[in-house]
């Protein structure tokens, strides 16, 4: 994986909402340019943040084991998120994940909601959903260093059955050239 790279961890337990409760529904999780993303069984939720003011912060910055002068630097005082949920509906529940390739290695995580550790974490560089619709898949990869998606319809298969709920969002426009711009609120 390069740096900078999207890539796709998988959810073994240590992801959590805001109250650290478990979120069994999210399958896996990443970033994409400032941006998270946790693809769920039902979905897919996309989290931006906002910083609305700065603060400055006294700091001894340590550079080989030598102290500097004192710096001020700046960090994020208040921040503002916003959350845009896109669910499909009537989709499959009985659908198979298909991994593309693995990243070289795994994580372990400790948090609140998994005190006791989830090991071996592994993270691919993008995930099937197979058979989200019948004869319809749905691929989530990187391309360029942006999140793509793409839905393979097979032969005969109904397009139609793709659904899309969009939560979240101020303002949904169908553009020109068929991609649809989503506008949350104040962002």
């Amino acid at each position: 994986l390069k740096s900078g790279g999207i890539a796709f961890t998988e959810n073994k337990g240590q992801v959590s909402d805001q109250n650290n409760k478990p979120r069994p529904d999210v399958l896996f999780g990443g970033t994409a340019n400032g941006m998270v993303f946790h693809l769920r069984n039902n979905g897919i939720s996309y989290q931006l943040n906002r910083v609305d003011s700065w603060k400055t912060e006294d700091t001894l910055l340590n550079s080989y084991y030598r102290m500097l002068p004192e710096e001020k630097r700046k960090i994020p005082d208040q921040i503002t998120t916003y959350r845009v949920d896109v669910n499909w509906l009537n989709s499959n529940i009985d659908f198979k994940i298909i991994y593309d390739d693995s990243v070289l290695g795994y994580t372990n995580y400790y948090h609140e909601v998994c005190p006791n550790g989830v090991h071996y974490v592994k993270t691919y560089t993008g995930v099937t959903y197979k058979n989200i619709y019948n004869g319809i898949d749905l691929h989530y990869y990187e391309k360029g260093g942006v999140l793509k998606y793409d839905y393979i319809v097979a032969p005969y298969s109904n397009y139609k059955q793709i659904q899309l709920e969009i939560k979240g969002a101020e303002k949904i426009t169908l553009q020109k050239d068929g991609l649809i711009l989503i506008k949350t609120k104040e962002y």
